[in-house]
């Protein structure tokens, strides 16, 4: 099931990379209100509520999170999710919110490990320079977790449901895509500049997405 989850957030990071990727709906604030909405019908007749404040309106901002692109049709956040139980709606909800954070790491450094196989393939790299920045992604991998989980990204949506004494809870944390990238970008770089040797200035285009 965790696998399944990686492997869907992978799937929206490599589509929020590519600019050919053309979303059919347009207008953010219709778009977002509408999915809120049908949303919201079927959380609450199943019990769901949220943690704090409204359950209509966190998923309208989750929604519109969801749907806010940039100047190069690139969607602006990255979606991920967590969920959690405990007995208390505070427990559980801390522990999807945790569980959130703690996702995102995995499909973020795969996403970086797709990128440095893809310019390998088109030629923008040699294959020395491919297996150089593969093994120093791989190296990063619990650095990048960490300093994910230290940002404490706040969750758009938080909610839990009440099932035979017991509370279970789910968590949407939407990250700004260009400071994520950033954040582990730069640990990348430190780590080729510590094992190759590479400056900034030789690792940071390698590690950057260009428009075509």
């Amino acid at each position: 099931m965790k696998n399944d989850h990686i492997l869907t957030v992978f799937l929206i990071l490599l589509l929020c990379s590519s600019p050919l990727f053309l979303f059919a709906q347009t207008d953010v604030e219709s778009d977002a209100r509408n999915q809120a909405e049908t949303e919201f019908s079927t959380l609450n007749r199943r019990g769901w509520e949220a943690y704090e404040g409204d359950l209509k309106e966190m998923l309208l901002e989750a929604w519109t999170c969801h749907y806010i692109k940039d100047e190069n049709d690139e969607f602006v956040h990255v979606r991920s999710y967590g969920s959690g139980s405990g007995s208390t709606p505070q427990e559980a909800v801390e522990e999807a919110i945790m569980n959130a954070r703690e996702f995102v790491s995995g499909p973020i450094t795969l996403y970086f490990q797709s990128w440095n196989a893809d310019k390998r393939y088109q030629g923008q790299i040699t294959e020395e320079e491919a297996s150089i920045i593969r093994s120093a992604i791989n190296d990063a991998e619990e650095q990048i977790r960490h300093a994910i989980l230290e940002l404490e990204t706040a969750p758009q949506l938080a909610m839990f449901q009440e099932r035979r004494n017991r509370y279970r809870a789910r968590a949407r944390i939407y990250y700004n895509q260009p400071g994520l990238r950033d954040v582990v970008r730069n640990i990348i770089a430190d780590q080729l500049m510590e094992s190759a040797g590479w400056p900034r200035e030789k690792s940071i285009p390698m590690l950057t997405y260009t428009h075509k």
